[in-house]
């Protein structure tokens, strides 16, 4: 996957000074791209996808982690095939994320606003500044992205929005889920703790059929939603029924390396995330 120019233009940055312990004040660890700008190379384990590098328990395959710490921050993107549309971040404790902004360098900037020790670390500040102006980067614009994301066709559970192309015209593309996030999260707690009653279990059932068949009828984003909030929920039979809906409808929508990562994750599900770099 292609990478926004900021990250090269960050990395060179801070790379004779403290590198990766660069945002180290702000209680982060630069990751991920800025790992293999250092020179870091990936364990010898063919078994392991270098895409669950610093890939934690909730994060879906259009997440992929820069900065670990407090929080762990990350680029996100609607398709492999695009830069990164946002910065977002989850406390690895639950499927909520939160958009910090456009960019990363606009996020860190904000965050040294917030330090208690900005003042030491007005030079780093100023150098993140000149970056931002020179590739025309906005800077503390979380609320605005978060406006656009709700403008998005979906609101899957995560908070972060999902876009897939849809034709208004002849409305194909994407069907409603029929379901409040509410009522949604309710039906899946019920069927993945087993306490599922068996009309609740047909009505399951019956929601995962017709995602199939809105997958033959070219509305995948109908099944693309389905299978990212069903991500969310730490029940076996959830995350397989997950995996096999992102993994036949990601490639539907050109997106084949996230139905790989989510292959792979799936397999290699854990709280404790993954770090593969040596």
């Amino acid at each position: 996957m292609d990478f926004p120019e900021e990250v090269l233009a960050l990395w060179n940055l801070i790379k004779d000074d403290d590198g990766l312990e660069s945002v180290k004040p702000l209680g982060l660890r630069l990751v991920g791209p800025f790992e293999i700008l250092a020179g870091k190379t990936f364990d010898d384990d063919e078994e392991l996808n270098p895409h669950l590098h610093h890939r934690y328990f909730f994060d879906p395959a259009e997440f992929m982690t820069v900065a670990v710490g407090y929080r762990h921050f990350g680029y996100f993107r609607d398709s492999p095939k695009e830069l990164p549309t946002f910065v977002c971040s989850n406390a690895s404790e639950g499927y909520q994320f939160r958009i910090e902004g456009s960019s990363l360098v606009g996020v860190l900037i904000k965050l040294i606003s917030k330090n208690k020790e900005k003042e030491n670390l007005a030079k780093f500040e100023k150098g993140l500044r000149a970056i931002a102006e020179d590739l025309d980067l906005k800077i503390d614009d979380a609320k605005e992205v978060v406006k656009q994301r709700k403008k998005t066709i979906a609101q899957p559970l995560s908070g972060l929005g999902m876009v897939v192309p849809y034709n208004e015209k002849t409305e194909v593309g994407y069907r409603d889920l029929g379901y409040t996030p509410a009522q949604f999260k309710k039906l899946a707690e019920k069927i993945g703790n087993d306490t599922a009653n068996a009309d609740q279990q047909e009505e399951f059932q019956t929601t995962i059929t017709f995602a199939d068949v809105a997958n033959d009828e070219c509305d995948h984003g109908h099944p693309l939603e389905i299978g990212l909030n069903l991500y969310c929920f730490d029940y076996a039979e959830l995350q397989s029924t997950s995996c096999r809906l992102l993994a036949t409808t990601y490639p539907l929508l050109n997106r084949q390396l996230f139905a790989d990562i989510v292959t792979a994750h799936v397999k290699n599900r854990k709280r404790k995330h993954l770090s593969l770099l040596a």
